[in-house]
């Protein structure tokens, strides 16, 4: 995941020149070639399994494998089960036993769970992304390439809090030997309740390094939910005890991907409507709300 913010780290620093070098139109363009490029690159040399890249190697794929990575679970006619990342001749199930009806998942609270913490972490991740350029240049009455690049030091921060989260729970399970539930609650409760206080202490902060503090640290306690309700999305039988309970096991690889799926769907709802909401209350109480630049004067 970290991959995931030190795209929006590049993307920050970049825009301003971009927009220097050929107007508004040049981001989108730019981006959106290396878009395609990118998808075309994944489409040819992405695998469903790590097993079935030749890029792994046999070392590398023992530690994916052990490390509650998604692998393929295939029935043998023996009844046992076996991982394989290639075509075999299996004994399968009928796609009709497989199936596991909608009404079920949206039924299971693990899966609610998961769908609702998606939908929040990511209402405040839309807001953030979006409006903090904005935030730096108006209240704080920077100019737009200062804005840039203020606004990217918490999403590098990010990137690499989300690093620690990763170690601070495997450290927890491995060494401490905290159950995985309870290590998810404690990662997620960080990554909740650490930017709800950073965004508290924005809203007293005078000083342009004040608020670049307090929004580095909301956004970096935010990576901590990686390793909580996210890491139910990528995981394999055993790895998610809730879930695992309230679904078959026999089928949770599958029901995985599909509360992943319903989950986004979820979050390309805050993408619309986190920033709409936010813009209607900027315009609403805008007219009291004095500027950092203001108050020099």
């Amino acid at each position: 995941m970290a991959g995931f913010q030190s795209g929006s780290v590049v993307g920050l620093l970049a825009a301003p020149a971009m927009l220097a070098w050929g107007g508004v139109q040049r981001p989108f363009l730019v981006f959106g070639v290396l878009g395609v490029a990118w998808a075309a690159t994944w489409a040819f040399t992405a695998t469903t399994f790590p097993r079935q890249s030749k890029r792994v190697n046999e070392q590398e794929l023992v530690l994916i494998e052990n490390g509650s990575a998604v692998v393929q679970v295939t029935e043998t006619p023996s009844g046992k089960s076996d991982k394989e990342g290639v075509e075999t001749k299996t004994k399968t199930k009928t796609k009709t036993e497989e199936r596991v009806p909608l009404k079920t998942l949206l039924r299971a609270p693990p899966v609610l769970a998961c769908i609702f913490a998606n939908f929040v972490n990511n209402w405040g991740y839309f807001i953030l992304l979006a409006w903090m350029p904005l935030y730096f240049k108006q209240h704080l009455g920077l100019e737009l390439a200062k804005s840039a690049q203020f606004s990217a030091l918490p999403w590098f921060a990010m990137a690499i809090t989300g690093v620690f989260a990763g170690v601070f729970a495997d450290w927890l399970i491995n060494v401490k030997r905290v159950s995985r539930t309870t290590t998810r609650k404690i990662t997620q409760g960080i990554g909740f309740v650490g930017p709800a206080l950073g965004l508290l202490v924005l809203t007293f902060t005078t000083t342009p390094t004040g608020a670049l503090a307090a929004l580095t640290f909301a956004v970096a306690c935010t990576a901590f939910t990686q390793a909580g309700f996210l890491v139910n999305f990528a995981v394999r039988v055993g790895a998610c005890p809730n879930l695992q309970r309230c679904l078959l096991p026999r089928l949770f690889e599958r029901t995985t991907r599909a509360v992943c799926s319903i989950a986004n769907t979820a979050v390309t709802l805050t993408g619309v409507l986190a920033p709409l909401t936010n813009t209607s209350q900027t315009h609403c109480c805008s007219y009291s709300t004095p500027t950092l630049a203001d108050s020099k004067d």
